[in-house]
C-alpha cells in the first residue's frame, strides 16, 4: 500500500538532492571531483528508478497528485540498468561537450550525444506509452511543464515567426546606432559584486543560497538551498541581464510555499520557472527606470572609470539593441523566441527518430538563417552555445518560450494593478512586484498547472498577445503595429 504523503516526500528529497548536484558538477572545476559528483547522481537516480518499480502500470494510472505521477512516471520511464548507462552517458557528453566547445568542433561530442539520444528516444517512448499519448517528444514537454503540449507549441510557433521577423526589421530601422564598443566594458569592475548586488535587488537571499560561476548560468535547488551558477561577461550588461535572469528563478525557488504535500511545494512545471526569470530579466532588468537605478548605482557603489560618463538611457539603450549576434543568452527580446523554435523543431525531430546527431550543424545553419536571416560561422554559435541537450534535458527549451509569453501577461496585469510599478523600480525598489507575484504565482507552489495559474492571475490563458504589445511598446514606440499583427 502506498502512501502519496510519504512518497511525495521521498520525490521531493531526490529532486532535490539531484538538483544540487547538478549545480556542484556545473560549478565544479576539478575532475576528479566531477566524477565523484558523477557518482552520487547515478546513485540517487537509482533510489528513484528502484522506489518507481514498486508501482505497477495501473497503481501509476491511479495516483490522484499529479506531480507524485510525473515523478513516478519519469523515474519508470527507465529500468535501473538503463538508469546507470544513461547517468553514464550523460557524465561523458558533458565532459565532450566542454572539450569541443573549447575547440569549436561539434564533432568532437557528436557520437556521445547520439549515444545520450537514442537513451532518451527510449524514455520518451516509454512516457508516451503511460501517458496514451502517440509522439514520443510530446511526452518528453508534457512531463516538463503539466498542460502544454506539442499542439499548444506548434499554435503558437505558427504565429510568431511571422511577427518577430517584421518586427525586428522595424525596430532596426528606428534604434540609433549602437555604442562604440568597449563602453560597456571596464576590467577594474567587480562582476562579483555586480552579480550580487543585482541578486539581491531581484529578491535573492543570499544566506539561503549560493552564487559560483559557471560555463553555463543555471539555477538549482528549492527553499532554504537554492544555488546559482553566473557566467561573468565581458561587457558588463550582459552580466547584469544573466544576474537579473537567475535572480527570478532563485526568487521564485526561495520563496515557494512548504506544503504537506512535498510535491506541491515545488514549480509549477519548467515553464513557470522561466516564466519568473524572465519576468525579472525582460520587464526588470531591461526595463529604463531600473536601468536608471543600475546606473546611479555604478556611479556611488562600484570602482568604474567609465561609470560617471554612463546613463540609464544608454544602459536602457544598448541592452535593447537589435543586433545580430547569434547566441541565444545574449538574443534581443524579439529574436529570442525564434532561437527557442529553433532548438524545438531539432529536438522534436531527433527524439522522434526523424533526425540524427550528425544532421544537426546543417540543419542548424540553414534553418536560422530562414528564421532570422543570421550566418552561422561556427559551432560555437551554433549547437554547442547551450549545455541542455548535452546535460539530457530534452523538452526543456519549449518552456522559454511559454515563460515569455506568460511573463509579458503577467507583467501587464501588474503594471495595471500598481499604476507606480515603474517609480518603484527607478528606486531599485522590486518588493512590489514581489508581493504580487508571491500573491498570484510563488504561494501556489506546484498546486495548478501553469495555464490555470496565469489565468487565475490575468483573467487568460497563456497566449501571445501582451508579448506583442510589450514589444510594440519597447522597440517600435505604437501599441497599434503590435495588435494588427497579433490578430
Amino acid at each position: 500500500m502506498h502512501s502519496e504523503n510519504l512518497d511525495s516526500e521521498i520525490f521531493a528529497n531526490l529532486q532535490q538532492q539531484q538538483e544540487i548536484l547538478l549545480w556542484r558538477y556545473a560549478t565544479e572545476t576539478g575532475s576528479f571531483k566531477k566524477k565523484m559528483i558523477g557518482a552520487r547522481m547515478l546513485l540517487s537516480k537509482l533510489k528513484g528508478s528502484l522506489m518507481a518499480s514498486f508501482y505497477s502500470a495501473a497503481q501509476v494510472n491511479d495516483i490522484r497528485n499529479r506531480n507524485l505521477a510525473n515523478a513516478v512516471m519519469t523515474a519508470r520511464s527507465l529500468s535501473p540498468w538503463q538508469t546507470v548507462k544513461r547517468t553514464f552517458a550523460m557524465e561523458r557528453t558533458i565532459r565532450k561537450w566542454e572539450q569541443a566547445k573549447a575547440a569549436n568542433d561539434f564533432t568532437i561530442v557528436q557520437d556521445e550525444l547520439q549515444s545520450l539520444v537514442d537513451s532518451i528516444r527510449i524514455e520518451a517512448r516509454s512516457k508516451a506509452a503511460m501517458m496514451g499519448v502517440d509522439e514520443p517528444y510530446d511526452a518528453l514537454l508534457r512531463s516538463r511543464t503539466q498542460g502544454l503540449s506539442t499542439a499548444y507549441f506548434d499554435w503558437l510557433t505558427e504565429r510568431l515567426p511571422t511577427f518577430c521577423y517584421i518586427v525586428r526589421k522595424q525596430a532596426r530601422s528606428l534604434q540609433a546606432p549602437a555604442y562604440p564598443q568597449g563602453i560597456f566594458e571596464d576590467k577594474a569592475l567587480d562582476q562579483d559584486k555586480l552579480e550580487r548586488m543585482v541578486l539581491q535587488t531581484i529578491g535573492y537571499d543570499l544566506d539561503r543560497g549560493r552564487v559560483a560561476q559557471a560555463l553555463h548560468p543555471l539555477c538549482m535547488g528549492m527553499h532554504d538551498d537554492v544555488r546559482i551558477g553566473v557566467r561573468a561577461s565581458k561587457d558588463f550588461t550582459t552580466t547584469i541581464l544573466t544576474a537579473g535572469h537567475e535572480g527570478g528563478h532563485g526568487t521564485y525557488r526561495q520563496n515557494l510555499p512548504v506544503l504537506h504535500n512535498r510535491l506541491d511545494s515545488g514549480l509549477a512545471g519548467v515553464g513557470m520557472d522561466e516564466a519568473m526569470a524572465l519576468i525579472m530579466e525582460n520587464h526588470v532588468v531591461r526595463d529604463k527606470s531600473f536601468a536608471d537605478f543600475i546606473a546611479k548605482t555604478l556611479r556611488e557603489d562600484f570602482n568604474m572609470a567609465a561609470s560617471a560618463e554612463i546613463t540609464g538611457d544608454m544602459l536602457h539603450r544598448h541592452m535593447k539593441h537589435i543586433k545580430d549576434a547569434p547566441i541565444r543568452t545574449e538574443a534581443d527580446e524579439i529574436r529570442y523566441p525564434l532561437d527557442v523554435i529553433l532548438r524545438y523543431r531539432i529536438e522534436r525531430q531527433l527524439i522522434n527518430g526523424e533526425m540524427e546527431v550528425a544532421d544537426i550543424p546543417e540543419y542548424w545553419r540553414s534553418e536560422y538563417r530562414k528564421l532570422t536571416g543570421i550566418e552561422i560561422k561556427t559551432d560555437n554559435e551554433g549547437p554547442l552555445q547551450d549545455i541542455h541537450w548535452f546535460a539530457g534535458e530534452f523538452g526543456w527549451f519549449p518552456n522559454y518560450l511559454v515563460g515569455q509569453m506568460a511573463a509579458a501577461q503577467l507583467f501587464e496585469v501588474a503594471s495595471d494593478d500598481m499604476p507606480f510599478l515603474k517609480h518603484y523600480l527607478a528606486k531599485g525598489n522590486v518588493a512590489p512586484l514581489r508581493n504580487w507575484l508571491h500573491d498570484k504565482i510563488y504561494s501556489q507552489g506546484a498546486t495548478q498547472a501553469i495555464n490555470n495559474l496565469v489565468q487565475s492571475a490575468t483573467g487568460a490563458p497563456i497566449g501571445p498577445i501582451a508579448y506583442m504589445r510589450h514589444i510594440g511598446r519597447r522597440y517600435t514606440r505604437r501599441d497599434e503595429s503590435a495588435l494588427k499583427m497579433g490578430g
